[in-house]
């Protein structure tokens, strides 16, 4: 279907170093790099939604994440359910070296169109904090981030989860030329941000067919 590689937000397994496989449990933890919301990607929201009153983002519902959302910032320690299985698409946050390139349309466009861009829960918490003037977050806490996240959870150089912005939702024109249509087909496999979210990428792109859904 047009992607290059994919992997899982947080895999139970995954190359922490070159010959060192780490564990998702420990080493990446999903209360860092779970799927908090997703964020419209730019590009695709000009392309697509000019016009269109749609939110940027998009948080998990709240009946389901209550734990979060009792109007205070939460610890990075405390549990979070979610968003380990969520699926990206052509990005490496691994530290293995992998050869692989985008795929490409025989017209040299590439063959997908990111449409959502995670955000996770660390992120999600780090920007609340930075938000109330806490730029040395977490510093300031004495909080070991790396005992919570994991020795593989976070960017050293940006301070933020290496899942930063990485592609969970796409349009792929691999097949659209084939197609009576000749739209895209939406590939968009998330554990809780729901059929409601994929139903309306599907009415303001007009893309023919739905690949993958929420589980």
């Amino acid at each position: 279907m047009g992607i290059g590689m994919l992997n899982h937000m947080v895999p139970p397994k995954f190359w922490r170093a070159a010959n060192v496989c780490g564990n998702g449990g420990f080493d990446h933890t999903r209360r860092c790099g779970g799927t908090k919301a997703i964020v419209v990607d730019a590009d695709f929201k000009n392309s697509h939604l000019s016009g269109v009153e749609f939110p940027d983002t998009i948080y998990t519902w709240s009946v389901i994440d209550w734990a979060d959302g009792n109007g205070i910032i939460p610890n990075v320690n405390t549990n979070f359910d979610f968003g380990g299985s969520d699926e990206y698409y052509d990005v490496n946050v691994t530290s293995r070296t992998t050869n692989w390139s985008p795929q490409l349309l025989r017209t040299g466009a590439p063959a997908i169109e990111p449409m959502w861009r995670a955000y996770t829960r660390y992120d999600w918490i780090l920007d609340q904090h930075l938000a109330q003037g806490a730029s040395d977050f977490p510093g300031e806490l004495n909080m070991s981030t790396q005992a919570y996240c994991g020795i593989w959870g976070l960017d050293n150089n940006t301070g933020r989860s290496r899942n930063d912005g990485v592609p969970v939702g796409i349009l792929s024109y691999q097949t659209a030329e084939t197609k009576p249509s000749g739209l895209a087909d939406i590939l968009w496999v998330s554990t809780r941000t729901g059929w409601n979210m994929i139903s309306q990428s599907r009415r303001f792109t007009g893309s023919s067919s739905i690949i993958s859904g929420s589980t």
